[in-house]
């Protein structure tokens, strides 16, 4: 989770014409949920989800996030800016939780 956020971050600092974002954490049902938005420049999420853009960060980490069995769900456009939700569940065994 970390590395997203510090990735997700840099996107904002590199891509989004911006130097202002959001970052929310939260948890809820054994979920981590983060959002990370900006309402920068944005992008065709068309064109990430076919991998027309080759090496976009956000490809990888949505397979690193989905190898644990978590979502990322993204919302842009371009002009309006970036919505990032990552959904993380959290597995505790019953030694972590007394």
């Amino acid at each position: 989770i970390y590395r997203a956020v510090s990735e997700l971050i840099t996107n904002i600092l590199k891509h989004a014409g911006t130097l202002i974002g959001n970052i929310e954490i939260s948890y809820a049902s054994n979920e981590i949920l983060l959002n990370v938005s900006d309402k920068g420049a944005g992008f065709d999420t068309n064109a990430v989800q076919n991998q027309e853009i080759r090496g976009f960060g956000l490809n990888s980490l949505s397979e690193r996030i989905q190898n644990f069995g978590g979502v990322v769900t993204i919302n842009a456009a371009p002009g309006v800016g970036t919505d990032i939700c990552l959904t993380v569940p959290v597995r505790m065994n019953k030694e972590m939780i007394t």
